[in-house]
């Protein structure tokens, strides 16, 4: 194949992504959706059930509510990001996803924790280790899911606008000539 030809494929490759959506980064963000929710039913929902009295469970207080609600607001969030860039949005490829990616890196450190009994001495864990780290590693997989959407669309948006300009410049050079 000649450089020519590799040249119009690439062209053609980028000007058919004003006319398709961007779903790979679409996907990635809704799968760290269905990835923070498990995380967060995981963590407030954990009963052992044991028979006898000494059973771990997740007992409800003002930071359990205040992580609901935050999970909440980031679902919704995380579900607008994922409308928005699947159209190439500039501000959610390169701002929003790594901002939603933030927060959930820093929600790690909060209820997980909290719950397993890190942050205090005299309390003793709601969930088991396993549990904890369950927890943890959902979290995690919340924010490389962000962080790799946020990548590859920002790779296409910044692709799609060279491309647009370059489009912009050609137009405007041949009504110049008419």
């Amino acid at each position: 194949m000649t450089s020519h030809n590799s040249d119009n494929l690439e062209y053609i490759k980028i000007d058919k992504m004003r006319y398709q959506e961007n779903k790979l980064s679409a996907n990635l963000v809704l799968l760290s959706l269905v990835t923070s929710l498990i995380a967060l039913f995981t963590m407030i929902n954990f009963d052992e059930f044991s028979i006898a009295g000494d059973n771990l469970r997740v007992i409800p207080d003002m930071r359990i509510g205040i992580e609901i609600g935050i999970g909440i607001v980031m679902m919704l969030y995380t579900f607008m990001a994922s409308e928005k860039i699947k159209y190439y949005d500039a501000f959610w490829s390169r701002i929003g996803l790594f901002i939603l990616a933030g927060i959930n890196l820093v929600r790690i450190f909060n209820v997980p924790f909290y719950i397993y009994g890190i942050y205090s001495d005299e309390m003793s864990p709601m969930i088991p280790q396993s549990t904890f780290v369950i927890v943890i590693l959902l979290f995690v997989a919340t924010v490389v899911f962000l962080v790799l959407a946020g990548l590859f669309a920002t790779k296409k948006i910044n692709l799609l606008e060279k491309h647009m300009k370059e489009i912009e410049a050609h137009e405007h050079n041949a009504t110049e000539k008419h």
